[in-house]
């Protein structure tokens, strides 16, 4: 495919209105930890880049992101208030052991324990469960028994793809790159994962630099086309320039493709 051509398309350079989907859909490749403990809120705390105290104070849930030091993106996920002094972590399925050893390194005496929750699954819907902190478009998460959990369901879930995609937010480590990708080209500044008052955590001067510096140079857009987008790491061209990149996220919809792209900010310093 001529990349020429997707340049053609609209880029989206702000958040597209959509419609809430309908439905309960299982999500089987989400996993459940639970965090418990007497020092679990300071253990977490100094880790991630979401501010911990808000659990069942002013939300249920948050959802935030694990830096290494350099700033870089190694893991996103939610956490859920889940009652009697424990935490319930809403991750990647295929990467949650990885989660649990990187948090684990730093336990050192802390008073926290940290297992996987095999018994329990996720679902999206409109009811139960929690409101998606990133955007209210996006529904609610559901933790539940895995057994008692609807299936997973395509048509509900590419509705709920279409919200995702049109809204520009990335999907773990779908969109992002492991030890490469920042959260502020990727905008978990606009989607609340990130607390610029909580204080230290892994990565967190680099990330405040960038904000407060403005040395974004990329940002995660929503693209449009009528044609197929195309994959992952194919470079979107305008002119003979690169001016994006596509991530993996991409759509076919009634109103032509849907995608995601980490395009080039004009106005950033070289």
């Amino acid at each position: 495919m001529d990349n020429e051509t997707i340049m053609t398309a609209q880029v989206s350079e702000g958040l597209v209105a959509c419609s809430p989907f309908s439905g309960v859909c299982g999500l089987p490749e989400r996993a459940v930890l639970e965090l418990s403990g007497a020092d679990r809120l300071g253990f977490l705390q100094g880790l991630i880049s979401n501010d911990v105290r808000l659990l069942g104070v002013s939300q249920p849930a948050i959802f935030a992101a694990l830096l290494n030091a350099q700033g870089r993106f190694l893991f996103d996920f939610f956490v859920f208030d889940g009652g009697e002094d424990r935490w319930l972590i809403d991750c990647d399925g295929s990467r949650a052991e990885a989660l649990r050893t990187s948090l684990l390194r730093y336990r050192l005496r802390s008073a926290v324990t940290l297992e996987p929750r095999r018994d329990l699954g996720v679902a999206i819907g409109m009811d139960g469960g929690f409101a998606d902190p990133r955007c209210d478009r996006l529904g609610r998460r559901v933790i539940g028994p895995r057994e008692s959990l609807p299936l997973f369901d395509p048509n509900l879930f590419n509705q709920y793809e279409t919200i995702r995609i049109t809204q520009a937010i990335p999907d773990g480590t779908k969109d992002m790159v492991v030890e490469k990708s920042l959260l502020m080209e990727n905008n978990y500044d606009q989607y609340h994962a990130i607390a610029w008052d909580k204080g230290c955590y892994i990565g967190q001067e680099i990330t405040a630099r960038m904000k407060y510096r403005g040395l974004v140079k990329h940002q995660l857009r929503c693209v449009q086309s009528a044609v197929e987008l195309p994959p992952a790491g194919a470079p979107l061209l305008t002119d003979g320039i690169e001016v994006g990149v596509m991530t993996a996220s991409r759509i076919q919809t009634e109103r032509g493709w849907l995608g995601l792209a980490l395009m080039r900010v004009k106005s950033a310093p070289d």
